[in-house]
């Protein structure tokens, strides 16, 4: 019920993996001080020996932990919920979670890696006695591993918000790591080192920005597809060959409508920075959409809600003031604009009582079913977060531009980037920020 291998084994280590710049780094040291541990050099204690990757699928997290284990030349023991679940009721399922910790114990050095960590639930959103058993055994098993000298335990989620908090609290990862779709200078990597020479690099320069925002597992694909159709024609890989399957899997935008993502992204940019939220790590445009990336917030005050709100919804309004209208972008998925700022407003109200009310009620509850009073007061906050966003972006105009701007030329920027087009906008004290208690005119 779970996959042993022993390292090496072919497949690529950690200098193959490209745009993946915090983790491999992270990793790198691991297989270091896994040296110097082995050489008896290095306490077991001092080193920093489980991780937390999360990121949306085909990021490549599974491969981080295959690379983790080929780059230190040790066992690899992989494991999962669906994996263990197939064992069948909870004491065979719990029999067989331990059994793989067993094999990664015995196998020092080892690498212990559970994906789909989030599947085992959050107990905080169940009562399920079978949801609590699994998750209460998974604490002890990760409690276990981490006393044990020589594993390294690598854990891998889609979302960071389905986990049980116990899992995830200080002192049981020691690093929470963001694997996100690779960036641009990764792109280029992966790309220059797949076709070894044969396209010149301006070419693959100009192929990478327009790949922005594919996953390692798409441009993978890609290139596998562009390999496929020279083959077909009876001649080696060519540029034509690459850009026609770039054009296939994420055409070209036009340039009014590139510019109107830059300029939606910009405004997330802007006004998460002037409403005083974690300082943005990275912003991008794609002709997918675009995404900016802040630190998770492990607690949040009901300032902090007012203001992620009105940062979540700055995109769109950046829409209206610029051009007079809206898309359909900030509304399209579980994942958009409007479902992040509802879902925010939702758990205002029901799981921290930042209204008037101390009932709990579950945040996962259908807007629908709640009662018409919180109902009421869910989409007072979202107006009040549309028109602080609003005044936001007329006040800081300028700099918006500038940052869309920047975007359009580079398609991604980092934080240092960010920090200095940003520079002049001040934080809003938070007397600047309007009440909730009710609707505006």
């Amino acid at each position: 019920l779970q996959d042993v291998a022993p390292s090496p084994y072919s497949g690529p280590g950690l200098d193959d993996v490209y745009g993946q710049p915090e983790a491999v780094d992270a990793l790198r040291q691991v297989v270091s001080d896994l040296d110097a541990w082995r050489a008896g050099t290095l306490p077991w204690r001092e080193v920093t020996k489980s991780f937390l990757l999360t990121g949306p699928p085909g990021t490549g997290k599974t491969m981080l932990a295959e690379a983790l284990a080929r780059s230190a030349g040790i066992t690899l023991v992989k494991t999962s919920y669906s994996d263990v679940q197939k064992a069948g009721h909870q004491g065979d399922a719990l029999k067989a979670l331990n059994a793989a910790a067993e094999q990664a114990k015995t196998g020092r050095p080892s690498v212990f890696f559970i994906d789909e960590i989030d599947s085992f639930y959050n107990r905080n959103q169940s009562s399920n006695g079978y949801i609590l058993g699994m998750v209460n055994g998974l604490l002890t098993l990760i409690d276990a591993l981490s006393a044990t000298e020589g594993v390294v335990l690598v854990a891998a989620t889609n979302d960071r918000a389905r986990v049980d908090p116990a899992i995830v609290r200080p002192g049981r990862f020691d690093r929470h790591i963001r694997v996100g779709r690779p960036i641009r200078s990764g792109i280029t990597a992966m790309l220059s080192a797949a076709v070894a020479g044969v396209i010149p690099n301006p070419d693959l320069d100009r192929v990478s920005e327009q790949l922005v925002g594919l996953s390692g597992a798409e441009v993978t694909a890609l290139l596998r597809e562009a390999r496929t159709a020279a083959r077909k024609a009876g001649r080696g890989l060519a540029f034509e060959d690459l850009q026609a399957a770039a054009d296939r899997v994420q055409p070209q935008l036009g340039d009014a409508l590139m510019r109107r993502i830059a300029l939606h992204e910009a405004a997330h940019v802007v006004a998460g920075h002037a409403v005083g939220l974690p300082a943005a790590t990275l912003a991008r445009i794609s002709p997918r959409g675009g995404e900016v990336v802040r630190p998770h917030l492990n607690a949040m005050t009901a300032r902090d809600i007012k203001g992620m709100i009105a940062a979540v919804l700055a995109g769109r309004e950046a829409e209206d003031i610029f051009f007079g209208d809206v898309t359909s972008g900030a509304g399209a998925g579980s994942n958009s604009d409007l479902a992040q700022a509802t879902s925010l407003g939702i758990r205002a109200e029901c799981a921290f009582a930042f209204g008037p009310s101390l009932s709990w009620i579950s945040p996962d509850t259908t807007l629908a079913l709640l009662p018409d009073a919180v109902r009421n007061r869910v989409e007072d906050r979202l107006q009040a977060g549309q028109e602080e966003a609003r005044r936001i972006i007329s006040r800081h105009r300028g700099t918006v531009e500038r940052v869309a701007d920047a975007l359009l030329k580079h398609r991604e920027l980092d934080s240092a980037a960010l920090a200095g087009l940003l520079d002049g906008v001040e934080v809003q004290a938070d007397s600047e920020a309007q009440p909730t208690g009710g609707r505006e005119a």
